[in-house]
């Protein structure tokens, strides 16, 4: 687990190198396919539901956006239209969820943290646990510190970060480590500077 402070004078850089990776990883887009528009507020049958802090994912295939409602300690599942179709997660298998993403398949992959250690459930679409994700072949010193926060599915592939000690891992759906990079060390960065120790 990480045990420095935490970079929150810079969390822009973080949030920039994080993104980075993944559309490096995801490989050439066009800036057409990058659109935004407001569209509605985000709603239940009580009407527009008030979020903060909350973390996004999109399911393409279900056309569903998935709304990490920090604040709730949920996820909100809605439908193209805004309206809200399901919520899971309030329960104390998944302790404080972190973030979510959605697998190739349509299965989602819920980040969570249940007690001192984090843990990666596979869920079915409902937010049924199926599974908890094994890693498979992460490096000793590399997972020491590692304690991510955020997580994608780009290219059939899992990247979790964490943007504390700006480490990236790449997974496979079934757990297999791909890559483990050390995104400060790869910058020749001053860890000390970055964790605000002088």
């Amino acid at each position: 687990m990480m045990t420095g402070l935490p970079i929150a004078h810079r969390p822009s850089v973080a949030a920039s190198l994080l993104v980075a990776a993944a559309l490096l990883a995801a490989g050439p887009t066009s800036a057409k396919e990058l659109q935004s528009r407001y569209a509605f507020h985000l709603s239940d049958i009580y009407g527009p539901i008030a979020m903060s802090w909350a973390g996004l994912a999109y399911d393409p295939d279900g056309n569903e956006l998935l709304v990490n409602d920090r604040h709730a300690g949920e996820i909100r599942v809605f439908r193209e239209s805004g309206m809200e179709i399901q919520a899971f997660g309030a329960d104390e298998r998944f302790g404080a969820i972190l973030d979510v993403t959605v697998g190739h398949d349509g299965d989602l992959f819920v980040l969570s943290l249940p007690g001192k250690e984090f843990a990666l459930w596979r869920c079915d679409f409902r937010g049924e646990p199926l599974e908890v994700v094994r890693f498979k072949g992460i490096p000793a010193a590399f997972g020491s510190e590692f304690a991510p926060t955020w997580i994608r599915h780009v290219g059939g592939r899992l990247y979790l970060a964490d943007k504390f000690t700006f480490k990236v891992l790449v997974i496979e759906e079934t757990g297999e480590v791909v890559a483990a990079r050390d995104l400060l060390s790869a910058l020749k960065l001053d860890r000390k500077k970055q964790n605000g120790v002088q």
